[in-house]
């Protein structure tokens, strides 16, 4: 019942919403698949949400440094803006 359950609801019928979120991913996974996972959709509008697993103590595999999350961030954004 998060915010894209209530999303998918408001919009029934009137948009396909496709959720492809991934449990415990950062930047630096959303980086490697985001053509094989996004682009092959041809979305018409896409919500990029990273950042949470990035952020977590430098000793979790998950973490990102500030830096590569940002350089991961314009990835995406420009591979999404490519399609």
């Amino acid at each position: 019942s998060g915010w894209l359950c209530h999303f998918a609801n408001w919009w029934t019928r009137r948009v396909d919403v496709i959720n492809r979120g991934f449990s415990g991913y950062n930047s630096r996974w959303g980086v490697l698949i985001v053509d094989q996972v996004v682009v092959t959709e041809k979305p018409d509008i896409v919500f990029v949400f990273f950042g949470a697993n990035d952020a977590v103590d430098v000793r979790v595999g998950q973490h990102v440094a500030l830096l590569e999350y940002s350089s991961n961030i314009r990835s995406i954004i420009s591979t999404l803006q490519q399609v």
